[in-house]
């Protein structure tokens, strides 16, 4: 009988190589499916991912990591404010949060470029590949459930804004609707972009395009709405070849965009509601909720509140203008005025140097300055990084753009 030991040694020890090699990025991979798994399962991924990165080049490959990370620790400075803060206030619970929040900004600066650098990974596909199914999935879920639950063909659910109809889809998909549609937005921009390199999947992963857009008007996310519009024309433009033709698609995109505010009723309902006596439309409380966070950003505009007390300083505001406000403990519902409410003008200045930065760096990537202006747009209506959700798409998407010897010519 044929020995077959010294065969099976050699499988066994080419296994853990590979397995080696290949655990951050399955791990990272999982990360990204972030939108439709539970935060705490996220977070163990991540967290996992990044003791291994770290271990590995610590102790098996401990290479010259410097100038492939210090642009990402850039991102990192706006934040430290939270951590001194933590720090300062370890028993408040308040400040607790917050840290549990904003954690991730003082681990995947580093984590990410070392994993990189280290691991030295092929593609960026499939981690964008992993983001967009999750986001499919989940969008495909939370139409199933509507439909079930008989919300879709109920009319009274498009009334007040469709504000039930946009509650019952966050109930299903444990996402805000915003956040929702940005993932969306992204995704299908994505899907959009790089589908003419799959011949074979094209009219299907057009057809999954084209749910993504109608999910994002289905539950009337304005913002995410634009970004989509915006990044579709955006996209023709760097692919049109004929400007009368693209000129044309315009026309069309515009025509379209325009017939949808008319004729979808979530939509429709949104920009056309009426209050009653004493109500407010969300437009209304979106101009009190500016008008509050403007103030009290100008009246600390050089310390700032502090985190553990920004809230406090809004609902005072608040009550001032409308007591129904306060007892809903609306954020700033813009990035840029939470960071400066809470810490002033030089923090917030200090976000956008980092922002600038960014976009100094990956200005030469087509879909990634997409996904940097978007970020951008969202910010100004949605305070996203005060969600671990935001959180997560903010570093994970900006830290890979940074990235720029290994992605910049495989983003597109």
């Amino acid at each position: 009988m044929r020995n077959t030991q010294p065969l099976q040694m050699k499988k066994s020890s080419t296994a853990l190589p590979a397995l080696v090699d290949h655990l951050p990025e399955w791990l990272l991979i999982a990360a990204f499916a972030f939108p439709i798994l539970p935060l705490n399962i996220t977070n163990i991924l991540f967290i996992s991912f990044s003791v291994y990165v770290l271990l590995f080049w610590i102790f098996i490959k401990p290479v010259e990591i410097w100038k492939n990370i210090r642009l990402s620790l850039v991102m990192l400075l706006p934040f430290i404010p939270y951590l001194v803060e933590s720090v300062l206030h370890f028993n408040s619970n308040t400040m607790l949060f917050e840290l549990q929040k904003k954690l991730l900004f003082f681990i995947a600066p580093i984590a990410i470029p070392v994993y990189i650098q280290v691991f030295r990974p092929k593609s960026i596909k499939p981690f964008l590949a992993s983001f967009v199914l999750s986001v499919s999935v989940l969008g495909i879920i939370s139409v199933a459930g509507l439909l079930l639950q008989n919300v879709l063909f109920t009319e009274s659910n498009y009334e007040n804004e469709a504000y039930l109809l946009r509650a019952n889809f966050e109930s299903i998909s444990h996402l805000h609707p915003t956040y929702y549609g940005l993932f969306a937005a992204i995704s299908a921009l994505w899907i959009i972009y790089t589908t003419n390199k799959f011949n074979k999947w094209k009219y299907p992963l057009y057809a999954l395009a084209v749910f993504l857009a109608f999910t994002i008007i289905l539950v009337a996310a304005k913002m995410p709405l634009f970004i989509l519009v915006a990044g579709f024309c955006r996209i023709l433009f760097i692919k049109s070849k004929n400007k009368k033709a693209l000129l044309i698609n315009y026309a069309l995109v515009i025509f379209f965009t325009v017939g949808l505010f008319f004729f979808t009723p979530s939509l429709k309902s949104r920009i056309t509601n009426i209050s009653g006596p004493g109500e407010l439309t969300t437009i209304g409380q979106r101009q009190q909720i500016f008008d509050c966070s403007t103030d009290v950003f100008l009246e600390n505009i050089w310390t700032g509140t502090g985190a553990m007390n920004a809230q406090q300083e809004l609902d005072k505001c608040y009550k001032e203008k409308n007591a129904a406000l306060e007892s809903y403990k609306y954020n700033s519902h813009n990035q840029y005025l939470t960071i400066g409410i809470s810490y002033g003008v030089f923090v917030l200045l200090l976000f956008f140097i980092s922002i600038f930065l960014v976009i100094k760096e990956i200005k030469r990537s087509p879909f990634g300055m997409i996904i940097v202006v978007a970020t951008i747009f969202i910010m100004l209506t949605e305070s996203i990084l005060e969600r671990q959700m935001g959180v997560y798409f903010f570093t994970l998407f900006w830290l890979l753009l940074l990235s720029k010897k290994y992605f910049r010519k495989q983003i597109i």
